[in-house]
Order: structure tokens, then C-alpha cells, then sequence
């Protein structure tokens, strides 16, 4: 033990070694810890005690399990999770964030830029603008043919283009695509007269109607199919604009 007396105060320094014959201390009386460095013949003060807090300039631990920790400031460059992570003001359900172990998560506010991409899920929202592609594709059908009929009933087949839930704003759906009808009549000798009619896509995407031609022979003998094929070509988009709560 050594004690010096600076500007009037006892300071005093020392290790004490004891033992009550079941356990063994080494006690430190000190205010810093400090070790010898031989390069620069100096003592280098690698830890300092204030109150009952002891403090570390630098440190770096191979491998540590903490209990409980607070770090002011750190920096992490590699981290793994054990059960979960969470802000020190959270709350289950109000406030705060988490993030388990199991990929589940809370937020309590969130700034999403870019590319979100969810498969199930609600929004509660006042207003929402937004423009996005339900579903785009082509439908390709034999089956509206009046060749068997001879009438203008048209017997089609239903498709199912897109699907969309029930949700608190009112979509905009914009068709695209072409209605394309051909006959033929047969005379004799084996030649062809083609009938087409059209339906092309307006300025503003709808069906209007393109052109109309026809051929006829009068003739006594000769055949008609009785009607072409009807095929259908089909691209939905769905936009959304000006979505407000219903």
C-alpha cells in the first residue's frame, strides 16, 4: 500500500491479497489500471473505475455471453440474433419496433421506398395512389363459332382474366385488344372468298369498331361454311387512381 498526499489529499494506491479460508480476494486500490508498455516505456491505462462503473477504452472479446448490456454507441459488423431485438421504448401493439428471431416484426412507422412484395395482408388507409398490373395475357378460343348454329346467338365460353379482393377504393380496368371474325365461301373449283370482320383498340382502350368487309357470289350451286371462328385477344390492366376510403 502506498499513499502520497497531493495539494493536501491522502491518495492512496495498493493490492491487497486475503482469504477467509473459503474464498480468496485480490483487491486493487486504485483509480486506473494501467499496463507497461516496453516500446515507449510508458504506462498505458487500459481501464479507469468511477464509482462503481469500470470503464474500457478499447476492447475486443473472442467470445462473450452477456446477460445484460447497454451500449451507448457501437458499431457491429457481423451479429447474430438469439431470440429478438427491439427499441428500448417498445411496446406490443402502440409503439416501438421488434424484430424476433422467426422473421416476424413491428413497426410503428414505417418509410417504404421501392419494391414491397407481400402475399397476404390489409392496409387501413385514407387515400392511396398507386398504379399497378393485375394481369396481362392472351386468350386464344375456338369456341365462339356460329358454324353450327346459323344464327346470331353466340354460344361463348366465360373466362376468368383477373380476380381481385374486396378492398376500400374503387379500381379503374382498362381492356386492350382485338375481336377478329373470318368466313369463307366455297365455289365450285375449289377457290375461296374470305369475309373478315374487326374490332381494333380505340385512343382511349376500348373495343371500337375497325372495319367491315364481305364478298358475296350469286350463284345456284356453290356452299358457304356457315361462319368462321371467332378468336379473341385480350390484355387487362388494372389502375388505380383517386382511391379513397369507402
Amino acid at each position: 500500500m502506498k499513499v502520497e498526499t497531493v495539494n493536501g489529499k491522502n491518495v492512496g494506491a495498493g493490492i491487497t491479497l486475503g482469504s477467509n479460508g473459503e474464498t480468496s480476494d485480490m483487491i486493487l486500490y486504485a483509480d486506473r489500471f494501467s499496463l507497461f508498455n516496453r516500446n515507449n516505456a510508458t504506462a498505458v491505462p487500459v481501464m479507469v473505475a468511477e464509482g462503481n462503473e469500470l470503464y474500457i477504452d478499447t476492447a475486443r472479446i473472442k467470445n462473450s455471453s452477456l446477460t445484460s448490456t447497454k451500449i451507448a454507441d457501437g458499431s457491429i459488423t457481423n451479429a447474430k440474433i438469439g431470440n429478438e431485438i427491439r427499441s428500448n421504448d417498445f411496446v406490443d401493439g402502440s409503439r416501438g419496433w421488434r424484430i424476433a428471431k422467426d422473421g416476424s416484426s413491428q413497426f410503428n412507422n414505417v418509410i417504404v421506398r421501392g419494391a414491397v412484395y407481400a402475399t397476404d395482408g390489409w392496409f387501413q388507409v385514407r387515400y392511396m395512389r398507386t398504379t399497378s398490373r393485375a394481369t396481362s395475357g392472351h386468350l386464344r378460343s375456338t369456341s365462339l363459332s356460329t358454324a353450327r348454329a346459323r344464327c346470331r346467338r353466340l354460344h361463348g365460353q366465360w373466362f376468368e382474366l383477373a380476380r381481385f379482393p374486396a378492398a376500400e377504393f374503387r379500381p379503374g380496368i382498362n381492356i386492350r385488344g382485338g375481336l377478329l371474325q373470318t368466313d369463307s365461301i366455297t365455289i365450285d373449283g375449289g377457290a375461296k372468298l374470305r369475309a373478315g370482320m374487326s374490332y381494333a383498340p380505340g385512343a382511349d382502350g376500348g373495343l371500337n369498331p375497325g372495319y367491315l368487309s364481305y364478298a358475296m357470289l350469286l350463284r345456284g350451286t356453290g356452299a358457304t361454311s356457315g361462319g368462321g371462328s371467332m378468336e379473341l385477344a385480350l390484355s387487362l390492366c388494372m389502375k388505380q387512381v383517386e382511391q379513397h376510403a369507402c
